[in-house]
């Protein structure tokens, strides 16, 4: 009867060890499926990142180039009021100049 208990025994190590086995494959396959589907989420982000920098720089530069384009405008108005004050200031001396009469020497 020893023998047979020992066998009895033996069996149900073995079953125990054939569904341990069983359910170590099958959480080894769930995290597989797990670590790939990870893996996909990363992968998207990464691209979703670079798109996004992409659009942002893109974005950047156009604002920039705004910026300096608008700064160029707003110099030229400038210049230009400084040149018309310089002409109003000539006519003026212009006019003085004439009705003060000078003689040349």
């Amino acid at each position: 009867m020893n023998t047979y208990a020992s066998l009895d025994q033996l069996e149900i190590v073995l079953k125990q060890d054939s569904r341990s086995y069983h359910n170590q494959v099958e959480k080894i396959t769930k995290y597989e499926t797990e670590l790939s589907s990870l893996e996909s989420s990363i992968k998207k982000q990464n691209e979703f990142r670079d798109e996004f920098n992409d659009n942002f720089k893109r974005g950047l530069d156009k604002f920039e180039f705004e910026k300096v384009e608008e700064f160029k405008g707003m110099i030229e108005i400038y210049w230009e009021g400084l040149i018309e004050s310089q002409k109003e200031l000539i006519e003026l001396w212009e006019s003085f100049y004439d009705k003060c009469k000078f003689e040349d020497a």
